[in-house]
């Protein structure tokens, strides 16, 4: 580790919240192990509430008019990282838990259902981040689109969860599946373009 990565390791254990800009609301009254928050821009919005626990984690919000909202009972084990800007809304619904879990939210945005699991190394994005345009009008191609994700969903390790897609509640994701498309309720999905392999099913914690 490099002398600086030490310092700013040091300024953000005294300082887990950083805001930089105008109007920003920040309600946080959960226990933070590790975790940081940086907040660049204005009319930003953060409402932790009561009774969460995160851990090894980072939330970066850049731009304005972005809303993070994380309700109660809600467990995070990082690493985790979540990457919001230009308007996104991320809502993490009562009692999520997560583990190893990237979040990129770019406007429009990712929804995670109550009592949901996601293990580690788990992509959530509603966004290429990247713009894409046509060549004969030079307009953008690949807007963001929102995800959402239901109550009671499995994300097993290594998922992708790409850009539109909706999962059903109750549904299992399997290990490095990459979805690309919705997946109904009590389903299992697996592969890659991942498809629906079982109906019918229900997990539980």
């Amino acid at each position: 580790m490099s002398f600086r990565s030490y310092i700013r390791k040091k300024y953000r254990a005294f300082r887990p919240i950083l805001i930089k800009g105008k109007d920003n609301t920040v309600r946080n009254c959960s226990k933070m192990r590790g975790f940081t928050i940086d907040i660049t821009g204005d009319n930003n919005t953060l409402d932790i509430a009561d009774d969460c626990l995160l851990t090894n984690g980072v939330i970066f919000i850049s731009g304005s008019d972005n809303r993070l909202v994380i309700e109660s009972d809600v467990r995070i084990y990082g690493p985790l990282r979540i990457d919001m800007r230009d308007g996104a809304t991320v809502i993490i619904r009562h009692g999520g838990r997560m583990r190893g879990v990237n979040i990129v939210c770019e406007s429009g945005m990712v929804e995670y259902g109550a009592g949901s699991g996601a293990s580690y190394n788990v992509v959530i994005r509603n966004t290429d981040s990247h713009p894409i345009f046509n060549t004969e009008t030079n307009e953008r191609i690949n807007f963001p689109k929102d995800v959402v994700i239901g109550k009671n969903v499995w994300l097993a390790q290594n998922v992708m969860i790409l850009k539109g897609v909706t999962i059903g509640d109750n549904s299992i994701i399997g290990a490095g599946a990459i979805v690309t498309k919705d997946c109904p309720p009590n389903s299992v999905m697996a592969g890659n373009p991942a498809v629906v392999v079982k109906n019918n099913v229900y997990w539980e914690r």
